[in-house]
């Protein structure tokens, strides 16, 4: 170990430094702008009498709705979060405590959860653009790959615009599985973006250890990255633990450094993530209910949608290895065996295996941008007008494999222009919103259709029967009793007993409400009066 920063060429003048700082700054800006521009938009244009929901992504926007119920739980001075989209009560748990911190941030701010929410991610994702650069500043890349792999980190995905292009209709896995993209999480969850600052922060001072040792400043920031990252996302630990082994394991069967000395960081690593880890675990396994909600499966899709996903960064990422390996660096073993766990995890034995593809395309473009440039570009040069033919080779493949997050962005923005849902709601609905949350207690149970009850945890506060797919219990059954609630030929002494089933305290009913081919039921009746209404929604209490 105690190897230097390697020089990959000849040292940098500080005009070159100052370039490339500079476009490195302008491709922040860039990709700032791109990542928020939908937001800005929607705040910024007159939508008709509608208003603009805060949320743009039709993909995401039910989680993000989830993120705020959570939040609300700070903002109501708890630390511990109860699921309020399923009817079932449970014991209070150590859980989402990222979301519920930010809620008490809200309550000391006195900003709406919305609010905290956005400047949360925009904060984030300034500081993950900075970790970014500085992470590779320390790699001593030459300025054109670290400019390159900076770009490909946050721009670069697969042949999913491709797809989206073909038929809008469907929705490939870089659009929708935005822990897997750096771009994608910024414009997206706070935590992701939390998730990555921690986790290129424990690949630093992996790579500090090997090429410098030891060292007592090192461990500190180990353990502090890993009991954060264990709050904010905890499977997370697995990849950043199995990143630290397999470098451990390459570089000492390359020679670069003894394995030994490696049980320092690796055991800090993992010492500092066991109490938030067990404290989490005995909040799920107190309770059958959280246990039942914990073990909802997200798998990974067959290798294929990945292929697709991450498209030319897997050639590339593979080509680029070769030279990172080659650099006998201690960067490049690091990266290297970042990419090799990172390709494995997807598909370990678990029920959330596809949580683990978060950050799977940093190392990627890391590889991809040094591969072009150090060992394609060079090679190509040998060739007659070789420098001519690399520079369009880099530029076409380039703008293939950055155009999703400008399809992205640009269909964030088409669902503001045109009005969209989830991007816009009626003034009426959140009208309703505004009243549930003056009117009710927060544990009064509110009857409502998926859509609906998506948004009355985050904004009034209220249970519902049926919200979240993924935290509502038991959703099959409470799907078709809702159905069969507001069916229009339901009998009322029915409609009477499936509120009664779930203790049902409000009853919310309009557009979302209304079963397909079927006209408006009747609600007002001796078991249910008229408490609120507009022309198009309406709220009735549950009569004694």
């Amino acid at each position: 170990m105690n190897q230097t920063a390697p020089t990959i060429e000849s040292p940098e003048t500080a005009e070159s430094e100052r370039a490339t700082n500079q476009a490195l700054y302008l491709v922040m800006a860039l990709i700032f702008v791109l990542n928020n521009l939908p937001y800005l938009w929607g705040m910024m244009i007159d939508h008709e009498g509608l208003v603009f929901s805060g949320f743009v992504f039709n993909f995401t926007y039910f989680d993000a709705l989830s993120y705020l119920a959570k939040m609300r739980a700070g903002l109501d001075g708890d630390w511990l979060y109860s699921n309020y989209y399923t009817t079932e009560n449970q014991q209070p748990a150590l859980l989402f405590t990222f979301y519920i911190a930010l809620g008490h941030l809200a309550r000391l701010t006195g900003l709406s959860l919305i609010v905290v929410f956005h400047l949360a991610r925009m904060a984030l994702s300034v500081v993950l653009l900075m970790s970014v650069k500085r992470l590779l500043e320390s790699f001593g890349l030459p300025p054109r790959a670290r400019l390159l792999a900076f770009a490909y980190i946050f721009l670069a995905s697969g042949f999913g615009w491709l797809i989206r292009l073909r038929n809008p209709a469907l929705m490939p896995v870089d659009y929708e599985y935005t822990e897997g993209f750096a771009f994608n999480s910024m414009a997206n969850f706070p935590h992701f973006v939390m998730s990555n600052i921690l986790l290129i922060g424990v690949v630093a001072e992996f790579h500090r250890f090997a090429r410098d040792g030891v060292g007592k400043g090192i461990l500190i920031r180990l353990a502090g990255y890993s009991f954060a990252q264990a709050w904010v996302h905890p499977r997370i630990i697995l990849t950043v633990g199995c990143i630290g082994m397999a470098c451990a394991l390459i570089g000492a069967a390359r020679g670069q450094w003894k394995l030994v000395p490696w049980y320092w960081p690796l055991a800090v690593t993992a010492a500092a993530a066991v109490v938030p880890m067990i404290l989490t675990y005995r909040s799920v396994q107190a309770d059958p209910l959280w246990s039942q909600w914990a073990s909802t499966p997200t798998l990974s899709p067959t290798p294929y949608h990945y292929l697709l996903a991450y498209g030319l960064l897997f050639p590339l990422a593979t080509y680029g290895a070769v030279y990172a390996i080659r650099s006998g660096s201690a960067w490049g073993t690091l990266i290297v065996a970042w990419f090799v766990v990172a390709c494995l995890l997807p598909y370990i034995p678990d029920h959330a295996q596809r949580r683990m593809i978060q950050g799977w395309n940093i190392p990627m473009a890391i590889l991809s941008g040094y591969g072009l440039m150090e060992g394609l570009l060079p090679a190509l040069a040998k060739l007659r007008r070789g420098p001519l033919i690399g520079a369009v080779v880099v530029a076409c493949v380039s703008a293939v494999i950055c155009l999703t997050p400008l399809w992205y962005s640009a269909h964030g923005a088409k669902e503001i222009v045109t009005h969209a849902f989830p991007a816009v709601i009626s003034q009426s609905r959140m009208d309703s919103l505004e009243w549930l949350r003056a009117n009710t207690e927060r544990e009064d149970i509110v009857m409502t259709s998926e859509r609906s009850g998506m948004y009355i945890p985050a904004f009034a506060g209220n249970r519902v029967v049926m919200g979240h797919w993924a935290e509502t219990l038991n959703r099959g059954e409470k799907f078709n009793d809702v159905k069969e609630f507001y069916s229009e030929y339901a009998f009322a002494e029915r409609r009477a007993a499936i509120a009664d089933k779930y203790d049902v305290r409000y009853v919310l009913l309009g557009q979302w409400e209304q079963n397909p081919g079927q006209n408006k039921p009747r609600l007002a009746s001796e078991d249910f009066e008229l408490v609120w209404g507009t022309d198009t929604l309406e709220i009735y209490r549950r009569v004694p």
